[in-house]
């Protein structure tokens, strides 16, 4: 529900019981007169002898004095119910306030649901608009990012797998060398997983900020890989920074271990 709207319904919930017991109480107090006047008649009438009545005057009534009685009777508690009703609604709305204030504040409301409703119908429109750019993007580069993913992971893993392939939900899916079809990353190991996220970090990084102007920038990017892994990274890694500068920041001294002496190298200690 938008805001407010629920206040909105409450308030001509309010509004339509009271009416309702405006007509009741206005039915009862009719029904309640007739029989008045016809007890009343009859009553004038009527000097304990019947005979001396003169009913020439009036139609045979349509009850008998009993059924008048009791029609008086129930008149008389659809009366009392009426008048009761109209007080309880009388007490609601006069707790809301005027009837020139509670007609002000649903207009306030309306206005406020004319107004979510517009910001939902921009949202929807900008999140569909936001869902076709995606995929086109996704249908653009997944084919891009997955041959260059792959030939970063085959660096990475010294050339244990010849491709990774991405779906347009950048789902990834690797292959072995040697092998004829290729299996899902998720039945891979949690380094080769840790392999596999690097490659696509690294070729989005190519693909997004081209030219080499701009750093890649790595924290403890290797943490969980073993040295094996480790070593094939940072050879991946040199190779990257002939073509942009690559800053690797780690806290464990294991790397600068590895490339300690290479001439293409800048190692600082803090």
């Amino acid at each position: 529900a938008f805001p407010g709207e629920t206040a909105k319904e409450g308030l001509q919930e309010c509004l339509k019981a009271a009416q309702e017991a405006e007509t009741e109480l206005k039915i009862a107090e009719s029904e309640y007169s007739s029989a008045k006047e016809v007890y009343a008649i009859l009553s004038a009438g009527y000097d304990g002898d019947p005979e001396s009545v003169d009913f020439s005057f009036m139609t045979r009534p349509l009850r008998s004095r009993d059924d008048t009685v009791s029609a008086l009777s129930r008149a008389e508690a659809q009366l009392s119910a009426a008048k009761a009703a109209l007080y309880r609604s009388t007490g609601e709305i006069s707790a809301l306030g005027a009837p020139e204030v509670i007609s002000g504040e649903i207009q306030r409301i309306d206005a406020e649901i004319a107004e979510a409703e517009e910001k939902y119908e921009a949202v929807e429109l900008a999140r569909s608009l936001l869902s076709e750019a995606d995929e086109e993007m996704r249908t653009r580069f997944s084919p891009v990012i997955s041959r260059r993913a792959g030939e970063i992971l085959k660096s990475l893993t010294g050339g244990k797998y010849e491709r990774l392939t991405f779906d347009s939900a950048f789902n990834a899916e690797t292959r072995k060398f040697g092998d004829t079809v290729g299996h899902s990353s998720l039945y891979a190991s949690s380094g080769t997983g840790d392999q596999i996220y690097l490659a696509l970090r690294l070729s989005m990084c190519e693909m997004l900020l081209p030219g080499g102007d701009c750093p890649i920038i790595l924290d403890d990017a290797l943490a969980s890989f073993d040295d094996a892994r480790a070593g094939c990274a940072l050879n991946t890694l040199r190779e990257m920074a002939r073509g942009r500068q690559v800053l690797l920041f780690s806290c464990h001294t294991r790397e600068a271990n590895m490339l300690a002496g290479a001439p293409d190298v800048n190692i600082v200690r803090l």
